[in-house]
């Protein structure tokens, strides 16, 4: 077995008789152009060799990512979780792609003469296990942070006595915008710490690379730089590979922590085979401002596209909150407050919206009675309202910026579904579906989980 490291969670491993690409993300910055590739990928789609298979762990655009599926070839076969909804399918197609392998929960498969497959799933995120007569690796991506320990552990426990890993990629990073995007005014310093937040994923990160007791483990798809202007200062608020090898170092000094960086190959037989140079992490801030420098025209052209929305985005943005309340009934009394959003640009302006109100909503202008504002370019906003995975795609960007008042963190977990309530036909589909079913019955604790975050608005 070959497993070279692309970049980010993007992977190629190579097995005795198959070749698997993993998440791939190379093509530009992901996420609202808002992430880049920090080492910068080496790698050109065009130069990859035929692979048999494509595998994606879960929707979020560093792992699902368009520009760079658009240029793959699409006789690849794409392995994905099933999940309880068809989301990662229906948009598969929409790329072009025929060849669509569902993977059960928790269930091997063979997906060659020589290599088995099982894919876990946790949350919304799914974790790979590959194996072939010569080693067993695991993808975990985002999916063991992203879930509760509860649930996460035994199953990564239980994956890992049937394997015995040789090698393991673990995510160490947080993606998530709380608390670097967020101001709240009645909220403790402390919460407010994104440190905090980076200490408790590197835990996270310790707590997977012991329940996986693999040979090797390799930190990954946690670093990424966040070029444009204002959002510069989060770069210095963030963990890197190093420092999750040193958490490992002085947590559990009996696995061997590697760093991979884009190029460099483990290989079942020789070993790590670096091709990368070392990186310097002591000097990420100035890489960072020499990759800035050499991507500006890049930056500038991104940001005068973010500031320029459709000429009708106003009447857009009523038209879609008014539909998502439509359907949502009861979102109007969650939320029982006034919202502010501060649109940057043309059309711009400060629109609230009113939901203390039985009618008349909308209203342009500030009155100063908002208890959640939301500051957000116009170009962002009209593709936050276009797209279903929208919301998610900019929280993840860190192109969010909420300011909360008294009160207001009560709100936020409503705040989605304002900007996208799936249709009643959706639902009705959804929950009908078998798939939902087999989730019911054989997830019934991330089931109980979820509802109850569906039913306190925190999902």
């Amino acid at each position: 077995m070959r497993v070279e490291m692309i970049g980010h969670a993007a992977l190629l491993c190579e097995t005795e008789d198959t070749r698997i690409l993993m998440d791939p993300w190379i093509v530009g910055p992901a996420l609202f152009r808002s992430w880049w590739h920090i080492p910068e990928v080496t790698r050109d789609v065009s130069e990859l060799p035929p692979v048999d298979y494509i595998y994606i762990s879960h929707l979020h655009r560093d792992h699902f990512h368009d520009p760079t599926l658009e240029r793959l070839d699409r006789r690849a076969t794409v392995l994905v979780p099933r999940i309880y909804h068809d989301g990662m399918v229906r948009r598969l197609k929409k790329l072009g792609y025929t060849r669509i392998r569902e993977l059960p929960h928790f269930r091997e498969v063979a997906i060659s003469h020589r290599t088995r497959v099982a894919c876990v799933q946790m949350s919304g995120d799914s974790v790979l296990a590959v194996a072939d007569s010569s080693a067993a690796m695991l993808n975990a991506n985002d999916a063991f942070q992203g879930a509760h320990p509860k649930v996460s552990v035994p199953l990564l426990r239980a994956l890992s006595e049937r394997y015995m890993f040789d090698i393991a990629f673990l995510s160490f990073g947080t993606a998530g915008p709380f608390p670097k995007c967020y101001r709240i005014d009645d909220a403790p310093p402390k919460t407010l710490d994104p440190w905090i937040k980076e200490r408790a994923m590197l835990n996270h990160f310790l707590l997977g690379a012991r329940t996986t007791r693999a040979k090797v483990v390799v930190p990954f798809a946690g670093g990424f730089a966040l070029l444009a202007d204002r959002l510069l200062w989060m770069n210095e608020a963030k963990t890197t590979t190093a420092d999750a090898l040193e958490a490992l170092k002085s947590g559990a000094p009996e696995i061997e922590g590697v760093e991979m960086n884009p190029g460099d190959i483990w290989d079942s037989k020789g070993g790590l085979q670096r091709v990368h140079p070392p990186v310097d992490w002591s000097r990420r801030l100035e890489i960072i401002e020499q990759m800035r420098e050499a991507h500006r025209a890049g930056l500038k052209q991104i940001d005068a596209e973010e500031l320029r929305g459709p000429d009708d985005l106003y009447e857009i943005f009523q038209r879609r909150l008014r539909e998502n309340l439509r359907r949502f009934p009861l979102l109007r009394r969650c939320l029982s407050c006034c919202v502010l959003f501060d649109v940057q640009g043309e059309p711009g302006g400060k629109w609230e919206v009113d939901l203390r109100r039985a009618s008349g909503w909308f209203r342009r202008g500030d009155s100063g009675e908002w208890v959640v504002k939301l500051t957000i370019p116009a170009g962002l906003l009209a593709e936050v309202l276009l797209d279903a995975e929208g919301w998610n795609t900019l929280c993840g960007s860190y192109k969010l910026d909420l300011h909360m008042r008294n009160g207001g963190r009560g709100k936020e977990g409503f705040l989605d579904r304002l900007m996208f309530t799936p249709s009643p036909w959706w639902v009705a589909r959804t929950v009908l579906a078998p798939r939902f079913a087999e989730f019911m019955v054989r997830r019934r604790a991330e089931f109980s989980q979820m509802l109850r975050d569906k039913l306190t608005g925190i999902a």
